[in-house]
């Protein structure tokens, strides 16, 4: 709670600067929903620590989770991670990433989206999901890491889950995705 109320004030203040009216971020009844009102970004969902717990198959931990405006797209990032490790002596963890991007236009999120697509298709197997986004496309790295990247609309949402070392990982990250992102 103290996480969600840090985040509110921040992006409050980060609000104010950018605009010539006052606006409060609000939390919604859903306490891993955030509503913003008059902002480009309005409500939009990020996986909460229960999610991340059932996603990583045990207790686990905000590690940290930041907001930012950078080149005219505003960023929220998020990590959870799995309060044992998996070797303590190269520290190694289950972890989860979450990312949304909010670009002014879905032309600049579309580009964007190609570029990594393509970039990626170069070195790994790229998957088309049909099933969720305007677009979407899953890989999974040397360590069969699944990642998910997703365009909806002017939105661009990253999924990843590291050191997970289970086949079903990819499914149960396409569980989530489909709670986390819009149907509209």
């Amino acid at each position: 709670m103290k996480n969600i109320l840090f985040l509110i004030l921040a992006l409050s203040l980060t609000v104010i600067s950018y605009s010539q009216t006052t606006t409060k971020a609000n939390v919604n009844k859903k306490a891993n929903q955030i509503s913003i009102p008059d902002s480009i970004l309005n409500t939009f969902t990020y996986p909460s620590l229960s999610e991340a717990e059932k996603m990583l198959k045990e207790p686990a931990h905000l590690k940290d989770s930041t907001w930012d405006f950078e080149g005219g797209v505003w960023k929220f990032k998020c990590k959870y991670w799995a309060n044992t490790l998996k070797d303590s002596v190269k520290w190694i963890r289950t972890e989860m990433f979450y990312a949304m991007e909010q670009f002014k236009t879905t032309a600049e999120a579309k580009s964007f989206f190609d570029s990594f697509k393509s970039e990626n298709q170069k070195t790994l197997v790229v998957k088309e999901l049909k099933q969720v986004g305007d677009e979407a496309f899953l890989v999974k790295d040397v360590l069969n890491n699944p990642f998910i990247l997703i365009l909806k609309n002017a939105r661009l949402y990253k999924f990843k889950v590291y050191n997970l070392n289970r086949d079903s990982a990819s499914d149960e990250l396409l569980l989530l995705v489909n709670k986390i992102v819009p149907a509209f």
